[in-house]
């Protein structure tokens, strides 16, 4: 818990820094691998210290993917600024995902709501009881996240989410793609439950952290619901 905490707040950090610090963020990799400062002090909190303890608490695998989820957002994001007034090409109907795949931080978080803490006394990590879902939970994520947060990007003008997007591809209407988007991610939840229906203590890992990640958007000020539905 404490681990997904600080890669939470590191996270909602480095996109704060991308509007006045750009460069640092594009150098962060090239950084790390020649073992410079990156340029900030969160940044190198990050690299050096956040990051090495992943493989003390994860399966190596588990911890590798982690990782590149995590350098995979730093690179979404610096990928969405540029992208950020353009329109979907009808010849690329597959860039918004692919977009959302890497901004999303889902990759990350779908390894951290599945693993548990003695997985690795188990010979495989626990990943070969949960891998097959993986895919589904990160799709699942970015939904509940693109639905929750729509509001806030809304009222800041943003054009660039994947709603906005996914509009364009769909050809319809802004609502109409939330709405199936919506509907999307509760089909994806209940496929993930039967999944895992086998796998007790795995399934009570996603309900619990289904249940949460909405609880965490629809409560935190960031996301402005509030504003519509009042104080939770």
């Amino acid at each position: 818990q404490v681990i997904v905490a600080q890669l939470t707040l590191f996270f909602f950090h480095a996109e704060d820094l991308l509007g006045h610090k750009p460069d640092v963020l594009r150098r962060l990799q090239l950084n790390v691998a020649t073992g410079q400062p990156c340029g900030d002090p969160v940044l190198d909190w990050y690299a050096r210290e956040l990051t090495p303890r992943l493989w003390s608490v994860f399966d190596p695998l588990v911890a590798n993917m982690i990782v590149v989820a995590c350098y995979d957002f730093i690179n979404g994001i610096g990928i969405e600024q540029l992208t950020e007034c353009a329109s979907v090409h009808p010849q690329a109907p597959n860039f918004p995902d692919w977009l959302r795949f890497k901004t999303g931080l889902s990759p990350m978080y779908s390894l951290l709501a599945l693993a548990r803490a003695s997985d690795l006394k188990l010979p495989t990590g626990g990943l070969a009881n949960y891998v097959q879902v993986i895919a589904d939970v990160i799709t699942f994520t970015n939904i509940v996240n693109d639905v929750i947060s729509f509001y806030k990007e809304l009222l800041a003008g943003e054009k660039a989410n994947y709603v906005q997007m996914r509009a364009q591809k769909d050809k319809v209407d802004v609502l109409a793609a939330l709405r199936t988007l919506a509907d999307e991610g509760i089909r994806i939840r209940d496929r993930v439950l039967a999944t895992l229906a086998d796998e007790p203590e795995y399934l009570a890992n996603f309900d619990a952290y289904a249940k949460g990640i909405t609880h965490f958007h629809t409560s935190s000020p960031r996301y402005r619901l509030c504003e519509l539905f009042g104080k939770p």
